[in-house]
This record gives C-alpha cells, structure tokens and sequence, in this order.
C-alpha cells in the first residue's frame, strides 16, 4: 500500500514504469511487488503544485512471501512567498542579509535584487531583517487561496537603527 499521506491524484511508479493515481484519500495498493525482492517504488512530484513539500521521492521495499507493506511519502502544504524587500529609497536590500519570521527560530538571507524565500508564514507576518546598515522590519499578509508559490512585494523595510 502507497500513502501520499491524504494527496490525491499523485502518479505512483514501480520501478520507473506509472501503475496508477492515489485515489482521493492518497492510497494506491500495489499488487505486484516482488516478494524477497527489492521493489523500487516512487512518486512524482512535478505534477504535485509547488506549495507542497515532499519529503522524499522514491523508497525500496522488499515484502516478504504474502505480506503487505505501507509505504508512506510525506507530502504536506507549505505556506511559502518570494519576498521582495528594499530600503527607503527603492534600492534592494543588500546581499546576505539575515532575515527573521517574528516568533521563529529559523532565519533565512536575502538573495540578489532583494528577493527572499521564506516558508511557515501565517495570515499575518512581520520580517526582522539585519543589514550592514542596521536592523528593519516589514509586515505583511500572506495572499489566501494560492496554490503555488506568491512573490510578495517590493516591501519597504523601515530602518529601526542605523550603524
């Protein structure tokens, strides 16, 4: 038995060949593996809409004579945007700096032209962001109803203490 852990529509692949679709509750039975064998099972994620995250993608499995075994690919929503942060004149934040989801541990950088990617937003977010020039913070909601990935902004960050 596959598990697309409640994903429906998710194309299952034993060794490289399509055997079918998880059906509305994300679960396909698999009937032709083979038993003391390596079976080579996988998914594919490329029709999966970019907000979700898969945890992996291929599993090998290896039943025993008449036995059943779940195989399980964690594929969960994720609430993620590309953010585009500037300064006070218009001008891209600069390269690498440190970007923080208020209430949360994980910080992530700001790439080229001030785009940054950002995953586990809620409705309403705010963004501590450290600079060369000091530290900013931005505010923003997260768009409802998006199936893939929004790019939010520009974002004017306002400068809380300069260096």
């Amino acid at each position: 038995m596959v598990s697309t852990t409640g994903v429906a529509d998710v194309p299952v692949r034993l060794e490289n060949r399509v055997i079918g679709r998880t059906d509305a509750d994300g679960m396909l039975l698999v009937t032709r593996l083979a038993a003391y064998q390596r079976n080579q099972l996988s998914i594919d994620p490329l029709e999966l809409p970019a907000s979700m995250r898969v945890a992996r993608v291929d599993a090998a499995v290896t039943p025993s004579d008449r036995a059943g075994t779940l195989v399980r690919f964690q594929i969960s929503p994720v609430q993620a945007a590309s953010v585009l942060l500037v300064d006070g004149r218009g001008k891209p934040l600069p390269l690498g700096s440190i970007v923080r989801r208020e209430m949360a541990a994980d910080e992530t950088l700001v790439g080229y032209d001030g785009v940054t990617y950002i995953e586990g937003l809620h409705q309403h977010n705010r963004l501590d962001v450290e600079t060369p020039q000091g530290a900013c913070r931005v505010q923003f909601d997260y768009p409802a109803g998006d199936d893939g990935i929004p790019e939010i902004g520009p974002l004017t960050c306002a400068l809380e203490n300069a260096r």
